[in-house]
């Protein structure tokens, strides 16, 4: 088992490049079983934005991370689509509270604040 204070550095790392978020199939990679981050749930060290994808420290999630939390809610191969894209790299604004992801053809089942766009 890796010491905590390495796994928590990881954890910390990869969700400041997420805009504060990080998925549990991330949690998996760096080693951490299901019943670790059940309690770090509990403890109210992640919380919940979208089945499988968490908050790390607080519950609040700005613009950037619940942009990457519909991303990585939306599974492997999911990028920002449409306004959300744009909005994104500063082409257009959007107040939408909406996020826009494009999925593959298996894309996932529909999540509230997620609008999905299937590739052809």
């Amino acid at each position: 088992m890796q010491r905590q204070p390495a796994t928590d550095h990881a954890i910390a790392a990869i969700a400041d490049r997420q805009g504060g978020v990080i998925a549990r199939r991330q949690l998996i990679a760096l080693g951490l079983s299901a019943s670790v981050i059940d309690y770090r749930l509990r403890a109210g060290r992640l919380h919940l934005v979208h089945r499988g994808v968490y908050a790390v420290g607080h519950r609040v999630v700005g613009v950037i991370g619940r942009r990457w939390a519909a991303v990585l809610a939306c599974g492997d191969g999911a990028y920002l689509a449409g306004v959300s894209a744009a909005a994104a790299y500063g082409i257009r604004s959007s107040a939408s509270r909406t996020i826009h992801v494009l999925v593959g053809r298996n894309g996932r089942e529909r999540r509230d604040g997620i609008r999905l766009h299937w590739r052809r």
